[in-house]
């Protein structure tokens, strides 16, 4: 029942198949250089940051062409959308902060990885991909909004599709999650920093 359901849903599949694919190519990051860090020494932050970095290269591409596609269904670029670079900015900060923590804790646990895929799967059903935010009663929309790519698809949704500026508040809890779980990664990372090389891996 969602109007112009075609372009509601490529953003939104859009926007998760950026987050969904960056975890997931985070999460052997470090494991599968092992045969490096075992023989030079490398800061290990740096195998998720190339990974999410390279797909955030990928996921310019894309978006530049979902653009288009707006473009030619019929949607007109309006003022909100100089909004944009904040919110991939934003995004690509909560990407950065899970890709991290991802890739950090999976040479201890190898089975985080099919806890993480079961997450992800259940995740991208929580966070309005097929459904638009305002179909969720009233009083379940604080959880619904816990869930920070809710609150990113809804807002490039509002951004693109309806030329509209975001829910800033929520932007801004966004924003200081990431910031948390990328200051929790990091410390992980630095801390075992000298452990990974000596680590036999899954």
């Amino acid at each position: 029942g969602t109007d112009n359901f075609i372009s509601f849903l490529l953003v939104g599949l859009v926007l998760w198949k950026w987050f969904a694919s960056s975890i997931q190519h985070a999460l052997n990051s470090i494991s599968i250089h092992r045969g490096l860090i075992q023989q030079i020494y490398l800061p290990k932050w740096l195998f998720p940051v190339i990974t999410v970095l390279t797909d955030l290269v990928k996921f310019i591409i894309i978006f530049m062409i979902l653009l288009v596609l707006l473009l030619i269904i019929g949607v007109m670029p309006g003022i909100a959308w100089i909004n944009l670079p904040i919110l991939i900015m934003c995004q690509l900060l909560f990407i950065m902060g899970c890709s991290c923590l991802a890739a950090a804790i999976t040479p201890f646990f190898p089975d985080f990885r099919l806890l993480t895929e079961s997450g992800l799967t259940l995740m991208m059903f929580l966070s309005g991909i097929f459904y638009e935010s305002k179909t969720i009663p009233i009083n379940f929309q604080v959880f619904f909004f816990a869930n920070p790519m809710a609150v990113m698809i809804d807002a490039f949704r509002i951004t693109l599709l309806e030329n509209r500026h975001p829910n800033w508040l929520l932007i801004s809890y966004v924003f200081f999650i990431s910031n948390v779980l990328l200051a929790v990664a990091l410390n992980i990372l630095k801390r075992f920093d000298r452990v990974y090389p000596r680590m036999t891996f899954a």
